[in-house]
């Protein structure tokens, strides 16, 4: 014996039966091949897309060097402040937020 989703499941599937599939226009398959076969495409010369590679690599290039190199200068240099200020980091000491 089935139970209620099988059943669910097989009401479901056999709504479609006796459904004819759709019919597409006559001449609809023509008509889009008749538009691709007008459809223009534009061929960029290797010369911009070789500009465009070097220009990615340069910029990876700068990106990774600015990554790395940027934590070590913050740390170093916040380590410094607070060693020289002999505090502890707080940013907000006398900051009043709601004018109490």
């Amino acid at each position: 014996m089935k139970n209620k989703k099988e059943k669910w499941i097989d009401s479901v599937l056999g709504s479609t039966s006796g459904m004819s599939r759709a019919q597409p226009d006559l001449g609809l398959f023509d008509r889009i091949n008749e538009a691709l076969e007008l459809a223009q495409v534009k061929i960029i010369p290797m010369y911009y897309v070789k500009i465009a590679a070097a220009a990615a690599v340069i910029l990876l290039a700068i990106n990774i060097y600015a990554a790395s190199s940027y934590p070590e200068q913050i740390t170093e240099r916040v380590l410094e402040e607070n060693y020289a200020s002999q505090e502890s980091p707080q940013i907000f000491i006398d900051y009043n937020l709601y004018g109490s």
